[in-house]
């Protein structure tokens, strides 16, 4: 059981070696099947099931981080929907993105200024995701 762990372990530094250089998709996916094929041959039973999830569960708690970026520049900050859609796939992966937006001369710019800190917080926790999990935040 302990070498399929070990073989899984060295597809995903193989394929995560590939992402950081950002070569051919083929050759990912060629690593993502390979992994995926490994997982499913394994036996689950219900405690090593809740030994998996519960990791995922606490990942899937700070991937909420976007819905309260939305929360606070949407309704606290009154922000336009559609307008909050727009900008926050450019500023979703770098922290400064959301300065240039509050240097922008819009009537909402005062509301975000409030919430500016907790924002950048709360893409810092996004971003942190990102590099535990290894996996990229689609824009």
């Amino acid at each position: 059981m302990r070498w399929r762990f070990c073989v899984i372990a060295d597809l995903f530094n193989k394929m995560a070696r590939l992402t950081k250089k950002r070569l051919s998709q083929q050759a990912i996916y060629k690593f993502q099947s390979g992994i995926s094929d490994e997982l499913m041959s394994f036996r689950f039973l219900r405690n090593s099931w809740m030994l998996c999830a519960t990791p995922c569960a606490a990942w899937l708690k700070r991937c909420r981080s976007e819905r309260s970026i939305q929360d606070m520049c949407v309704v606290k900050g009154r922000m336009p929907r559609p307008h909050f859609i727009k900008v926050f796939r450019a500023m979703k992966t770098t922290c400064n993105g959301f300065a240039q937006e509050l240097k922008a001369k819009k009537p909402t710019v005062k509301r975000l200024e409030r919430y500016q800190h907790a924002i950048v917080e709360q893409q810092q926790r996004l971003l942190d995701l990102e590099r535990r999990v290894g996996i990229p935040i689609k824009t």
